[in-house]
């Protein structure tokens, strides 16, 4: 693979939502936790793909960066 297959992956949309109610589907629990924990990474720089200004919990106030995000299930 290149590096312009991965970006056009990338670029195309995908249903989490679907995706994940079918993941669900298949389960046999019935009760579920669903933690989301978003996290800030300071950048600087002007080549950084999605930097932009986000907000830093540790900081309290709106920060140049990155944006990252982690989901769990159980």
């Amino acid at each position: 693979m290149t590096e312009t297959t991965l970006r056009n992956w990338f670029g195309k949309g995908f249903n989490f939502f679907a995706f994940n109610t079918l993941l669900l589907s298949h389960c046999q629990k019935q009760d579920w936790v669903v933690a989301f924990d978003p996290s800030f990474l300071s950048k600087s720089g002007k080549q950084t793909c999605g930097i932009g200004y986000f907000w830093s919990g540790c900081a309290g106030r709106e920060m140049r960066g990155l944006e990252i995000a982690g989901f769990a299930g159980g």
